[in-house]
């Protein structure tokens, strides 16, 4: 009788219609599937937001190295200008340009000689 009114009671909770035995087993496979399946869900929505804090990290990164070349350079117009008492010419741009003549002003020295002002 105990065992009885347990399944009874088990499959009210469950929503099973009928209580016998093989019903509820089904009522508990299909309850296990769907589990299984918000749980694949989960984690793929879990990876989802791990792959765009990454992909925020990145770009926040970026925009930080961007701003900070961005200094660099204003800081290396600034010491040409302070040495030179002209800022580079600006107006053309060629293999020796503007960037040339600003590269021996950067923390990051790329070339050994300086190009010559008077060019």
């Amino acid at each position: 009788m105990r065992s009885t009114l347990a399944c009874l009671a088990v499959c009210c909770l469950l929503g099973v219609a009928g209580c016998g035995d093989a019903a509820l087993k089904e009522r508990i496979a299909t309850l296990e599937k769907e589990n299984q399946q918000l749980k694949t869900e989960l984690d793929k929505a879990r990876k989802a937001e791990a792959d765009s804090r990454d992909t925020s990290q990145r770009e926040r990164k970026a925009r930080e190295q961007a701003a900070n070349n961005l200094k660099q350079i204003n800081l290396a117009v600034h010491k040409y200008q302070d040495q030179q008492v002209t800022i580079p010419n600006l107006g053309k741009w060629k293999p020796e340009g503007w960037a040339a003549w600003l590269l021996p002003y950067l923390e990051q020295q790329g070339t050994e000689k300086k190009p010559d002002p008077k060019k």
